[in-house]
């Protein structure tokens, strides 16, 4: 099935998959998500050898309690370039996983440890998946812009001639296509962007 025949009926289900998201099974693990986890809100220090030696997360407005594999699947499609980190999708969710029952150990959290195939399988849980499908359609269209003074929030909202002509800058950038050529059937087939039951 085309791209456009998958992502049309999403569009006009946008509504359901936000609130769906919203959604929080109790019976997962649930952390405070950052909700638009992305390399752009990630300020890096270097040393003086050029490698980050210090990270601060920013803009902490849309916050909420869910699985953690919502910021998770978040970070992994807006790190997307060529070749790029979603090749390594299950290797990024054990180091995850890893690093998060050492910081849980280091808490010393009460509650049973999660298990690596408890994160697994939360990534592909309907509440979810529309972090794959943000990243994807809202985010990582502007990211691989480059870099100018109308690549903003305000100008792809705009619904005027100047808001449209962006917007179609936008979707039918060389990189993004290239990107999403690759992304796209990868996301398809693990059902991240499989929505026929909203």
């Amino acid at each position: 099935m085309s791209a456009t025949l998958r992502i049309s009926p999403l569009l006009s289900s946008n509504g359901k998959l936000c609130l769906e998201s919203l959604n929080v099974d109790p019976q997962d693990f649930n952390v405070l998500t950052h909700g638009d986890f992305s390399p752009s809100n990630i300020l890096f220090k270097y040393n003086e050898n050029g490698a980050p030696s210090e990270a601060l997360i920013l803009d902490f407005q849309i916050c909420k309690w869910a699985s953690p594999t919502q910021d998770l699947l978040m970070l992994i499609i807006l790190s997307a370039r060529k070749d790029s980190s979603y090749k390594e999708f299950d290797n990024i969710v054990r180091i995850y996983w890893e690093y998060l029952i050492d910081f849980l150990r280091v808490l010393k959290y009460k509650k049973p440890l999660p298990q690596l195939r408890e994160l697994q399988s939360a990534i592909y849980k309907k509440n979810n998946t529309f972090s794959a499908f943000f990243a994807v359609m809202n985010h990582l269209p502007g990211d691989l812009l480059p870099v100018c003074k109308e690549n903003n929030l305000h100008t792809f909202n705009l619904e005027d001639e100047v808001g449209k002509s962006f917007r179609t800058k936008v979707y039918t950038n060389p990189i993004f296509v290239e990107v999403v050529k690759e992304l796209y059937p990868i996301c398809c087939n693990r059902g991240l962007f499989n929505f026929e039951d909203y």
